[in-house]
């Protein structure tokens, strides 16, 4: 419909323009659409349905802050309509404020208790902002609905991570009893017969990934590759991710083979990865980035199948054999039993890391400059629990005219976020001037001078930082961290410990909230700790990547001829099988003794 109606509509003509309207959007033509619901609205400002409507088709047309003027009228007018608010999350969510759609979703999801895909991006959205606790009851309710739905379960378990109201023990429980949905699908293949297949010349390992980019795992494994022996391994790539960036191309021209597997099917992928016929597959997502390829490993693509650097727990996948950590992530004695994979310790700890930049902005405190203490939280919001929240508003309460400085890429540009930080700390005494939101830098080098204008960075807990916590040290400022029982909640201070600066590692809260205001307090100390950094850490341990990937290298080769040799992975020196078992009473996990059976079979018995 074209041309313009300057008079005004009578009843039966508004309906008629707005029949119309609706045969437009039928038509997927949203300009005239446009014109129509346009032409309604005015002559009926409270015909919530046009209003609907004309959201509706200008959000199609990417006009989303006028989309969202009148879906937010229409809802004044019918309060808790699905439709409506369904349009105006999916123009929130297309407008790039998805953090303004969570109230709306919430609404939603009282009002159609049912509709699977809100209860699962409601579970999502609120984990990411840190009401991990909400977030979990909302995947629970969506599980419900779609039990096979392995996506929502992966998110699920990804989010037991960030509770500081679990114990590992319960985490590791959750992940046993969500891994049924993988554990089904058994190999078509085994180990030793895919073994068997293999050249006798040369060791491929291979490593699959959806985050060979701008990610933590893209960075870290730029720094890994360089240092692999290619004169005696090949190394495969398999990126399961579907755009690509320059740490893209900086991994993929480490590798002798970089493959783009996003749009595979798991048996296209099985078939492909069986083809390249590697001797390990190192995996690096566990239940991270929605998508996941667990169902893949479980069907067995490589004779040894290793976790390694992605995911911060067990997977509870029966496929995977091994799990790359070292003795401060994962203390002897303390999460193998926690494990449904063996534990490898690596001598040189669990990772190496490079800056990817020179001149770092290395100098004093800056509170010698400012004249008081800014402290700083680098971490994804998602990590930053109640407990932890409540642990920096005593310090900033301890610590007279400090402020802290909050930044997590351009997470903290939404306004919503921010609000909602300054309403929890208000909620202890803090108030709203005491924070300093950033947003993203635009440069790695402003990123690096943002983490150096901070004199104590506090780490989140119980879920640790890892890349921010290296990228934080990298500029030469102290990270304080609250140590817990597992990789995931030790990964920060494991790092500090391996360069033996114990004094930034706590073990409970009280003490790291003493420890931050002593350090804040003492400051020939506190100037010390960073002296030390800006000196140590950049020919540190962690640094080394050279003698990190030739250990590696001998373990996974080791692991490979064990396997070779016998069935049954032998038990050597830095690694220990699950032994002892976890039980259930009372629907609590607890230690079994020793002899009691696999781990799997007697939880298995339990549930």
């Amino acid at each position: 419909m074209t041309g313009s109606i300057t008079e005004t509509l009578d009843h039966d003509s508004l309906s008629l323009v707005f029949q119309q309207g609706n045969q437009a959007c039928d038509r997927s033509e949203w300009a005239e659409a446009v014109s129509c619901y346009e032409r309604c609205v005015r002559d009926a400002s409270e015909h919530c349905w046009a209003l609907n409507n004309l959201g509706f088709a200008l959000t199609r047309l990417n006009r989303f802050s006028e989309a969202e003027g009148y879906l937010r009228r229409a809802l004044r007018l019918e309060p808790g309509n699905p439709r409506f608010l369904s349009n105006l999350i999916m123009c929130l969510d297309s407008g790039g404020h998805s953090l303004d759609a969570i109230d709306f979703r919430r609404t939603l999801a009282e009002g159609e208790p049912e509709a699977f895909d809100n209860l699962f991006h409601l579970a999502g959205k609120l984990q990411s902002v840190g009401c991990n606790e909400e977030s979990l009851t909302y995947f629970r309710r969506a599980i419900a609905l779609r039990p096979e739905h392995r996506v929502c379960r992966s998110n699920y378990l990804l989010a037991c991570n960030y509770s500081d109201r679990m114990t590992p023990e319960q985490v590791t429980l959750e992940h046993l009893r969500h891994s049924e949905v993988w554990n089904r699908i058994g190999p078509t293949v085994s180990a030793s017969v895919l073994a068997e297949s293999l050249p006798e010349d040369g060791f491929r390992i291979g490593y699959l990934s959806g985050d060979f980019g701008h990610h933590p795992v893209g960075k870290i494994m730029a720094a890994l590759l360089p240092f692999h022996d290619r004169s005696s391994v090949q190394i495969y790539g398999y990126s399961d991710r579907s755009n690509s960036d320059a740490w893209t191309n900086r991994v993929s021209s480490q590798m002798d083979v970089f493959r783009e597997v996003s749009s595979c099917s798991d048996d296209q992928l099985v078939e492909l990865i069986r083809n390249d016929r590697l001797n390990v597959l190192i995996e690096m997502n566990g239940h991270t980035g929605g998508k996941n390829r667990l169902a893949v490993l479980n069907r067995r693509v490589a004779p040894i199948q290793i976790s390694f650097l992605g995911y911060p727990n067990t997977s509870g996948v029966s496929g995977i054999d091994y799990f790359l950590t070292d003795e401060h992530c994962d203390p002897p004695e303390v999460s193998d039993w926690l494990h449904t994979e063996q534990l490898i310790r690596l001598k040189n700890g669990f990772l190496c890391f490079d800056p990817a930049i020179e001149n770092l902005p290395h100098g004093p405190s800056p509170c010698h400059d400012s004249g008081h203490i800014t402290f700083g939280t680098f971490n994804n919001p998602a990590k930053v629990s109640p407990s932890a929240i409540e642990a920096w508003a005593v310090i900033l309460r301890q610590v007279p005219d400090s402020s802290l400085l909050v930044k997590y890429g351009s997470r903290f540009e939404s306004e919503w976020l921010r609000n909602r930080w300054r309403t929890e700390f208000a909620r202890h005494g803090i108030l709203p001037e005491r924070l300093k939101f950033c947003g993203a830098e635009q440069k790695l080098a402003g990123h690096y001078q943002r983490m150096a204008s901070v004199d104590l960075a506090l780490d989140s807990f119980p879920y640790q930082g890892t890349t921010t916590t290296l990228e934080t040290l990298s500029s030469g400022t102290p990270v304080l961290t609250l140590a817990g029982e597992t990789y995931c909640r030790r990964a920060s201070s494991a790092i500090l410990l391996r360069h033996h600066w114990a004094d930034l590692v706590t073990t409970n809260v009280s003490e790291y909230i003493n420890q931050a205001v002593h350090l804040t307090r003492d400051r020939a100390h506190l100037d010390r700790l960073r002296k030390s950094i800006q000196k140590e850490f950049p020919v540190g341990p962690v640094r080394d990547g050279k003698a990190f990937v030739r250990e590696m290298e001998f373990e996974l080769t080791e692991r490979f001829r064990q396997m070779r040799r016998s069935a049954v992975p032998e038990t050597s020196q830095g690694t220990s099988r699950c032994e002892p078992i976890i039980v259930i009473c009372s629907g609590m996990p607890r230690r079994a003794s020793k002899g009691s059976g696999s781990f799997i079979d007697t939880l298995g018995c339990c549930l």
